[in-house]
């Protein structure tokens, strides 16, 4: 899971958000994203989390109540993160 904090301003949540949900889809893990509340940013943070859906991956989206956001461990897709770093070890290689 990546906990991302940011300093995004308003005019630009629409931007940032599409940004975190592409981020978050296409490494196939959680991120939550949390913005400053204050008068130029105005909050609005945002947590994605992928799950599989048939023969792909789709995203759960929460924005306006992040802070009721609950992970539940056995939907993180740690099989499609093991899969994707065994493809190549000399990149992805934790040793």
């Amino acid at each position: 899971m990546i906990l991302n904090p940011s300093l995004i301003r308003y005019e630009f949540h629409d931007e940032w958000h599409l940004y975190v949900k592409a981020r978050s889809l296409e490494n196939r893990i959680p991120i939550i994203s949390v913005n400053s509340s204050s008068k130029d940013f105005n909050g609005d943070s945002i947590g994605v989390i992928p799950y599989k859906y048939k023969y792909g991956v789709k995203i759960k989206t929460v924005s306006k109540n992040i802070d009721d956001i609950i992970i539940n461990i056995d939907e993180i897709l740690y099989d499609e993160i093991k899969k994707r770093i065994n493809e190549d070890k000399g990149i992805y290689s934790f040793y």
